[in-house]
């Protein structure tokens, strides 16, 4: 049973990932093999509480620029922000490696933001919806 089991092992698949919170045990296995392993720093901010029409057709560097210079946006709810991540070559013990996060997200439009960018284009953000989750009441 997923939900009450002592571990769970999860085995990659092309385009997929996983998140879980940082403080969770867990283990992550050297990487072994001649490809490649990334970690990616990012903000995840729900922008919206409903899902919007067409976000990919929006501009939101107006809101990513204010966060990155240290600004609220009343309306964003930053869901981590300013999670650092750090290289996998830099980790010292690869079994507590400290990039993997997780999260239940109710209904709501969402964007996804590289930390470390010097500017704001669509290439360093992207904006997905949720549109329903079973675990939150009414959605």
């Amino acid at each position: 049973n997923d939900w009450n089991c002592s571990s769970y092992d999860w085995h990659p698949k092309n385009n997929s990932v996983i998140f879980f919170p940082s403080h969770t045990p867990h283990t992550v296995l050297p990487n072994r093999s001649e490809q490649t392993r990334y970690s990616i720093a990012f903000n995840l901010i729900m922008v919206s509480n409903e899902i919007t029409k067409d976000p990919d057709s929006l501009d939101y560097c107006e809101g990513v620029n204010a966060l990155r210079q240290g600004s609220q946006i009343l309306e964003w709810v930053p869901i981590n922000f300013n999670f650092s991540a750090i290289a996998e070559s830099a980790v010292e013990n690869k079994n507590d490696h400290p990039n993997l996060i997780s999260y239940n997200l109710p209904v709501g439009t969402y964007l996804l933001m590289l930390v470390d960018s010097d500017s704001c284009s669509k290439d360093n953000y992207t904006v997905f919806n949720v549109k329903e989750n079973k675990n939150f009441g009414g959605n």
